[in-house]
């Protein structure tokens, strides 16, 4: 692994010239069976990075295809109590998660085309969990005696 590496514990390092990586290396040195092991991302987060950060690095293109047509999907992916629901929701203000900046993203660039031609959207949200898919539309719907 790379010399520069920044230790970010005892156990886990990342490459600052390479944000696709990461290696976890058995704390244990006189365990010679594991070693390090590494795994490469298409994008790495370290818990320093802001939800804004993360908004335009992995949405913010992918709100830019919906846009040119094709369908997009971001997936949230972690073992419980990981930051799945914080990253996806967020809070109020500067801490809102990756959907409300997608949706606000989303109608800012609606509105800029809406005066020259007619549009329409279909957007769903599903929760995976225990090998069930839950519709979370569906589910809030449900919720308020809606449906």
């Amino acid at each position: 692994f790379n010399e520069d590496a920044e230790v970010q514990s005892d156990f886990l390092l990342t490459d600052p010239s390479d944000d696709r990586k990461i290696v976890i290396k058995d704390p244990d040195s006189s365990n010679r069976r594991y070693g390090e092991v590494s795994f490469q991302f298409d994008k790495v987060f370290w818990t320093d990075v802001n939800q804004e950060e993360i908004f335009n690095s992995a949405c913010r293109v992918q709100v830019d295809r919906i846009l040119d047509g094709y369908n997009c999907c971001c997936f949230a992916y972690g073992q419980t109590g990981s930051g799945k629901t914080y990253t996806m929701f967020g809070n109020d203000g500067d801490i809102r998660g990756i959907i409300p900046r997608s949706v606000e993203y989303l109608f800012q660039k609606l509105s800029k085309v809406s005066s020259k031609c007619e549009v329409a959207m279909v957007c769903s949200f599903l929760e995976i969990y225990n090998d069930q898919i839950r519709d979370l539309g569906k589910a809030y719907l449900v919720a308020m005696g809606v449906e």
